[in-house]
């Protein structure tokens, strides 16, 4: 039971329906990766622990989904889900949401992460700015900048918009890599989002009255006022607090125990070496990596999760 309301989440789910669709007739794989689960009920229950409130339609987001968790041989532009944006599983979410409060990052207390951009743009949950009971994704640059623009009225409003975008034909995904042209000197990838910004707002400026991100970045380029951070001591290593390494890379002398546990259960060697150890652990990712078998135990945990959710319907795998 839930005390979501039942229409939106059956709006939320026909969304999703849909945006998979889109995504699987323009031959993107990330809609292999857009599978009903249970396991972000329990995720997105624990962003209560950051006494903000979670709104009913990112909550229903949720309800039968656990945003997707691509392959690490997906590219990032192969990621996107909504627009450019990742639809992160709720555990990221979560950790997240802990990191940017151990690092106090601008507006920290004031917001939840919601979803990622490809430019380094946030498209967060600001309950502080909520209208009508709906809340916002305001689009900031996290530890950068100070600025926000409201970027879409609530999460409701940015499924409608992707889906209007959808329909209306206006989203495209470059086929192969083009080199830097004119008329902004930049690269496109294979697999990025192609779209015009004034038919993009024009589209979705009526399920979005309150939006001021989209107005600015046509006027742009948005002047973000970045602020300059600190440079590392060592070029190109970052020193990251402790509880945040934890958080991304787990504990040290866990992660190394599983990683013999592992080996010596799988009889690939027997040494007490620790470079023996690591260096076998290492050439067995990669070999896994080139036959595609980790891309393969991926989707299969995802498929696990999917038959569960169905025999708890009292529905037979497909």
């Amino acid at each position: 039971m839930t005390d979501i309301p039942s229409e939106i989440l059956e709006e939320v789910e026909d969304c999703i329906r849909r945006i998979k669709a889109f995504h699987e007739a323009e031959g993107r794989r990330v809609h292999r990766y857009i599978k009903r689960s249970r396991k972000g009920r329990a995720g997105i229950a624990e962003l209560a622990a950051f006494d903000l409130p979670v709104p009913e339609d990112f909550r229903a987001l949720y309800w039968n989904y656990n945003g997707t968790k691509p392959s690490d041989r997906t590219t990032i532009w192969e990621r996107n889900v909504f627009l450019d944006l990742d639809w992160l599983s709720a555990e990221t979410l979560v950790r997240m949401n802990k990191i940017i409060r151990i690092e106090k990052t601008f507006h920290y207390s004031d917001k939840l992460i919601g979803f990622m951009g490809l430019n380094g743009v946030s498209f967060d949950l600001f309950p502080g700015l909520a209208r009508g009971g709906d809340t916002p994704l305001v689009a900031n640059l996290g530890p950068l900048s100070k600025k926000t623009f409201i970027a879409f009225d609530s999460t409701l409003a940015m499924l409608r918009s992707v889906c209007a975008a959808q329909e209306a034909g206006i989203l495209h995904y470059q086929e192969e890599y083009s080199p830097p042209s004119e008329p902004d000197g930049r690269a496109v990838e294979k697999g990025e989002i192609r779209y015009d910004l004034k038919e993009l707002w024009d589209v979705v400026r009526p399920f979005n009255p309150r939006a001021e991100y989209w107005p600015a970045v046509i006027a742009g380029p948005i002047d973000w006022e970045e602020i300059e951070l600190p440079q590392p001591e060592i070029p190109g290593l970052v020193k990251l607090h402790p509880e945040v390494s934890r958080l991304i890379f787990g504990d040290p002398e866990d992660y190394h125990k599983a990683a013999e546990e592992e080996m010596r259960a799988a009889g690939v060697f027997d040494s007490d070496d620790p470079e023996a150890i690591l260096e076998a652990r290492d050439e067995r990712f990669w070999r896994e990596a080139a036959e595609g078998k980790r891309d393969d135990a991926e989707e299969e945990d995802e498929n696990d999760d999917e038959e569960e959710e169905q025999r708890g319907e009292g529905k037979s795998p497909a």
